[in-house]
């Protein structure tokens, strides 16, 4: 029971960085639609396009993907295809959920450590693309990176709590 409680206060604090994170995402979507609508009222009713922002919503647009993959996940959000787990028994399903899971974990765990290293060659390097303005390349790379490693430290914490709920029930 203590690992338990242990586990689930583990998954309660990662949700609620990820819900900051989620409404960080959401910031990003404002701040474009702000920008695509100066932009386009500069463009039409002045002849006078507003600089940098296709720029700025390239580089919000990564921060508006990543940042609210962990918060998807905690609501069970994601697209699922349920043609074969709706055939299988409970059971199965539980246990095809948890290797998905742990494939998951994998998966994203070795992306957020090739973009973390793809990040410190970028901050090293002083990569920028150019524009209207210099944007440093690793600031996005920075936030695809933050964004899978909470995505992975989600799906962990989803595998703990599973494992642990199964070795109290003593379920086989």
């Amino acid at each position: 029971m203590l690992l338990l409680k242990k586990a689930e206060k583990m998954q309660s604090t990662v949700d609620s960085i990820v819900y900051y994170l989620n409404c960080l995402g959401g910031v990003g979507i404002f701040i474009v639609m702000v920008l695509i609508l100066l932009d386009v009222s500069g463009r039409y009713l002045m002849s006078r396009p507003l600089p940098g922002v296709l720029e700025w919503s390239q580089l919000m647009l990564v921060f508006i993907i990543y940042m609210p993959l962990a918060f998807v996940e905690a609501q069970g959000g994601h697209i699922t295809i349920t043609f074969l787990q709706s055939r299988l028994s409970k059971v199965w399903r539980t246990r095809s959920d948890f290797a998905i899971k742990v494939l998951g974990l994998c998966v994203f765990s070795f992306l957020a450590f090739l973009t973390f290293n793809a990040t410190v060659e970028a901050f090293r390097n002083k990569e920028v693309a150019f524009g209207e303005f210099r944007l440093y390349l690793w600031i996005p790379k920075a936030s695809i990176f933050v964004g899978c490693l909470l995505y992975s430290i989600r799906l962990l914490s989803d595998v703990v709590l599973g494992c642990v709920k199964h070795l109290e029930r003593g379920d086989r």
